[in-house]
Parts: structure tokens; sequence; C-alpha cells
């Protein structure tokens, strides 16, 4: 009767775990779930997604194999998304359509546009393709050049190249405007990103980006304090101070770095930018290597919202000097300021072209560097940003995490329990088996 019983517990069991199949995640970073990003754009999709992976028989059959595994969660969270293994040598025709001269690729095709999605295939690598190929008209972000600004070119630290891979891989064009060789900025509302200047912009060409802003020109404006680049009487017309001092941060875990380098940890819940930040309940740190404080003034001009959108812990403090202070007054700092509205042309009546312009001013350039872009939060607000300027509020998002390893560290009582689990307990059912073995005999 018991072992009848046993075997109808252990049928239920598996009828249930058939019917009602789930997994956990227990990874650190959540590696095995959609992000956000993912679970945005799939929200997003209007008609079927075709995932066309196009292979020869008898070849890539693991790699075929792991595809279906990292696809089908992207089938579980939304019906229009199809799945499709292509035998190129059986179905030539649909080859020559959408191969060149690969043996073996993975399509997304979305209303005629394709997009071929990299290896390694993860969720990278598919979510920025479905992003691509989602973008009717591709945006261009426009970087200026001339005055010492972090390069978009070179995977070496100092530059911001995988900034602006990030972009393209989420559906923007990346060009370079240089002021000084007489480049023109784009028409409002472009985007323009200002990153890490380290000599002055001139009288002239700090009037032609104010004339952008009044005209309704979105910018994105990074700037590290004891450089003299002029661009603070910028941000000022903004209603926002670059106080081009150091912000001094003393916590433990970012002594490895040397004390200015200063810890986002407090984020604006309600600004498009870090909103999402909170989703989920663990918030991610930013890292700004050498910052200064940036805030909203206190005479700002009408017209204009000023929100702080990142700030450190209150351990924090400010120095007119990059050197930690003996008593200094710990306090919240400002490392960041969003701002949107209509700027005063000064003039006393409205001119015709003043449109609502949007700004983002950090005071720190290394969190986009190559470095340090992918620390915590450092990529979410620099992509968040530069989609909150762009109007892709679809594009604001938290991305795939990179999987990391996580050590098991095992104190002497875990130590101790380990063991007792791993050798007492099989040790204990061998015993308890021979005594019930030796009492069956001598019955």
């Amino acid at each position: 009767m018991i072992i009848l019983l046993a075997f109808i517990l252990i049928v239920a069991v598996n009828f249930l775990g058939v019917q009602f199949d789930h997994t956990f995640d227990m990874t650190r970073n959540k590696i095995n779930t959609l992000s956000d990003q993912s679970l945005t754009a799939l929200a997003h999709l209007k008609h079927d997604l075709n995932l066309l992976v196009f292979y020869r028989s008898g070849e890539n059959q693991q790699l075929r194999v792991q595809l279906r595994a990292n696809f089908e969660k992207y089938l579980d969270a939304s019906g229009k998304v199809k799945l499709k293994f292509v035998n190129a040598l059986t179905h030539p025709s649909l080859a020559r359509q959408y191969l060149e001269h690969q043996q073996f690729a993975v399509i997304a095709d979305y209303e005629g546009r394709r997009v071929e999605i990299n290896a390694p295939y993860g969720e990278q690598q598919t979510t920025s393709a479905i992003l691509r190929v989602e973008a009717k008209q591709q945006k261009t972000i426009y970087f200026l050049t001339g005055h010492g600004e972090r390069s978009i070119d070179g995977n070496q630290s100092g530059n911001i190249s995988g900034f602006a891979k990030e972009l393209r891989n989420e559906g923007y064009k990346v060009a370079q405007i240089d002021l000084m060789k007489g480049d023109k900025l784009p028409t409002p509302p472009g985007v323009v990103v200002i990153d890490g200047p380290t000599s002055p912009y001139l009288p002239a060409e700090i009037g032609e980006l104010r004339k952008f802003a009044m005209a309704g020109g979105r910018l994105m404006i990074c700037i590290d304090p004891g450089t003299q680049d002029n661009l603070a009487q910028l941000t000022n017309a903004f209603g926002i101070e670059f106080h081009n001092n150091y912000v001094i941060n003393e916590f433990e875990q970012l002594n490895e770095l040397g004390p200015l380098a200063a810890l986002g940890a407090e984020y604006d819940r309600n600004n498009p930018i870090t909103k999402k930040f909170y989703i989920g309940g663990r918030v991610m740190g930013s890292i700004f290597l050498v910052a200064s404080e940036v805030t909203p003034m206190h005479n700002a001009p009408s017209g204009l919202t000023l929100t702080p959108i990142v700030k450190t812990s209150p351990e924090a403090y400010v120095s007119n000097n990059p050197k930690p202070m003996a008593n200094p007054q710990h306090r919240v700092v400002t490392l960041a300021v969003a701002a949107h509205g209509q700027l005063d042309s000064g003039a006393k009546t409205p001119t015709t072209y003043q449109k609502n312009f949007e700004a983002v001013v950090f005071g720190d350039s290394d969190f986009t560097d190559n470095s340090f872009f992918r620390f915590g939060a450092n990529q979410d607000l620099a992509m968040n940003s530069v989609a909150w300027l762009a109007d892709d509020l679809t594009n604001i998002s938290i991305r795939p995490r990179t999987p990391t390893a996580t050590p098991l560290e095992l104190t002497s009582t875990n130590q101790i329990i380990f063991l007792l689990s791993g050798l007492g307990l099989p040790l204990f059912f061998i015993i308890l088996s021979g005594f019930f073995w030796y009492r069956r005999r001598s019955l």
C-alpha cells in the first residue's frame, strides 16, 4: 500500500511539473531572465518577428540546440516571436533571399527589414538585433570634437568606442562634428553629445550651442573638474551650475580607485532616465572617477524644469582641491542634472524659433570611458540619457547584464555544515540501510 501511494505521488508530481512548468533564476545578475530592455522591445512588436536559423544538414547541431534554448525565453515572453530552422540545402531559394555567402546565419526579420544576429547569439546580441530591426528610421547622435573630447574610435582606455558601439547596436547612427572646422550643428531636435573636452570652447561656439538649444536642440554634456573648457557658461544658461570642485568619496569598496572615485547611489524615481533603476529592488551604483558637483541654480531661468537625477550617499563631501580633507562636512552631493523647457532669449518678446529643449549635464565624463562604461549602472545611465534626449522612450531600460562568476565563500561553521550534509548524510543512510539488511537477514 505504501509503495502504491509513493508511486501515485511521484506520478502526480511529474504531471504537475509538466503542466505548470516554471524555472527560477538564482544568478546574481539574473542572466537567465530576459532583461527589462528585452521585454520592452518585445512589448512593442505589432507584427510577427521571425527568427530564422539557416544551416546545412549535419552541421552545427550543438549550436542549433543552444540557439533553441536561448530563443525559448523570447518565445515564452511574446506570441509574436516565431522561430524557424531552415536547411539551406533543401530550401535554396529561401536561403538566397537572406544569405550572401554564409553557411550559417541567424536572421531577425520584421516587416521586411532584416538584421543578422551576431555570435554568440546571447540576449545582448539578440535584443540588439530586435531593436535595430524594429527601427523604421535611424536617428543620428552627433559627438563634438576639436577640443580634446573623448574619441568614439579605439578600444583603449580614455576613449568611448564602447558607448558608440552600443548606440549603433540600439539602432542609432553615430557621427562627429568639429565646429572649429566649420561643421554645422544638426537641425533641432537633433542630439549632440559633448564628452570630456580638455580645451576651451570659443565664445562663438558657446553661442552656437546656446542658439541650438533655444531652437529645441538636445544636449548631453559630460565635463570634468579642473579643465578650462568654458562650458559652465553654457550650463548656466540651462539653469545648471557646474561647481568645478571635487567630490570626495571614502567608501571602502572604492578605495582601490582612490578617494576621488564618487559613487552614484541615489537616483530620481520619476525622471525617465533613472526611474527604472529601482525595478526589481536591487539598485546598482554608478562610478564617476573624478567628478564635480552639479546642481540646479537658485536663480535658474523661469520656464525650466531641473531634476537632479544622480546623487551620492550622505558619506560624500566636496573639496576645492583633489585631496581629502581632515574634517569634512559629509552630505549628499548631486552628480547629474536633467533640464527641459524653454530658454530665455533675452529679448523683450519671444522669438519665433524658441522651442522646448532638453539637456543632461554630468559632472564627470569617466563613466562613459571604455574602462568604466560597463560598470554597474554606467551603461544604462549613458544610454538612457541619449534615448530620453532622442525621444526614444522605448529604448529607456535596464539592459542585459554580462554573466559574472559567483564565488562560494564558506565560513568555518558553513564548512562544517557542508561536510555534514555532503558526507555525513549519505553515510547515515548507508548505515541505516545496513541495519535494515542485517535485521531482515536475522529474521
